[in-house]
């Protein structure tokens, strides 16, 4: 039987030869199961174990343009294998580089790695970086979406849902709402309204689709009241009086007549005033005599 110096010198004789991927997937899995079981581990084995992680991180580099699916499982791999290493730091730093560029490159390729969802975990303590790669998530997750292969749906709902939690995590942290003018330029909720719309339409009969687009658009809502109430000068300056009336169109009662009374407090605005303004011809009673109400408020306040 190899020992487990043998089975990793093995290892690294394999990614120097390309025989294959598998080795990088099941035995490589069993063997990190194996040296956990053997820890303390002797030091002709922490020896193979840094020459193993050198050679992953060379993969790594030398083939993501070419193979970035190759590229992202050495970099697991070195992620794995340098947990056994007492000096992991000077190693850490380079798989960490590596990832920041899959992210930058790669990202629908990282994504279907656990290593994406455990990278965008240490972005906590770089909040610039998780604004970043949130940018990246939201403008690959509507890139295209129609949608078409559930498979590609999927995918698009993983980004996003990643892109929201950064997002969210990063406005706790900062505070700084002038992200969402970055993040709306690729967020498209009326896009997402219409998909939605055309499976209904369609009588689409995948449920689990519907509902990762259905939570989709949920979600960008609530982005989107975070922003209203975090930041309502860039959200009303954004989206103007004809963005704020679609958006509008989109909520339930509750919400809307809670953001018109928000909106009203800034004072004055044309677009706002243009807004309550046009809900005064509703044809909805209640929503007319409302606005009609928020209306004269409004200008009585703002009256010179």
């Amino acid at each position: 039987m190899c020992s487990l110096t043998d089975r990793v010198n093995t290892l690294t004789h394999r990614l120097s030869n390309k025989r294959g991927h598998r080795f990088l997937y099941g035995s490589f899995d069993r063997l990190v199961e194996d040296l956990k079981q053997a820890l303390p581990l002797p030091q002709e084995t922490i020896e193979a174990i840094k020459l193993c992680v050198s050679s992953l991180i060379w993969e790594a580099n030398a083939f993501q343009c070419y193979y970035p699916l190759w590229a992202i499982r050495c970099n697991l791999c070195a992620l794995r294998l340098v947990e056994f290493l007492s000096d992991k730091g000077k190693y850490s730093i380079d798989i960490e580089k590596q990832q920041d560029a899959f992210a930058e490159k790669y990202i629908w390729s990282f994504v279907l790695f656990p290593t994406f969802d455990e990278y965008c975990e240490r972005l906590s303590v770089h909040p610039e970086k998780a604004r970043r790669v949130a940018t990246l998530c939201f403008e690959h997750s509507d890139s295209g979406r129609r949608p078409h292969v559930a498979k590609d749906e999927e995918i698009f709902y993983a980004l996003f849902k990643r892109g929201y939690g950064l997002a969210e995590e990063y406005i706790n942290l900062t505070g700084d709402f002038k992200a969402f003018l970055e993040w709306f330029k690729y967020l498209d909720t009326f896009h997402i309204v219409q998909i939605l719309e055309n499976i209904e339409d369609c009588g689409w009969e995948d449920g689990n689709i519907h509902g990762m687009i259905e939570d989709t658009f949920v979600m960008q809502l609530k982005l989107l009241g975070r922003w209203l109430d975090g930041d309502t000068s860039s959200f009303i300056n954004y989206w103007r009086s004809n963005g704020i009336i679609r958006l509008l169109e989109l909520v339930d009662d509750n919400v809307f007549f809670a953001t018109l009374r928000t909106l009203s407090k800034v004072k004055p605005n044309s677009d706002i005033r243009a807004v309550i303004e046009y809900y005064t011809n509703d044809d909805e009673s209640s929503i007319q005599s409302f606005a009609i109400r928020l209306l004269h408020d409004y200008d009585m306040n703002n009256c010179m």
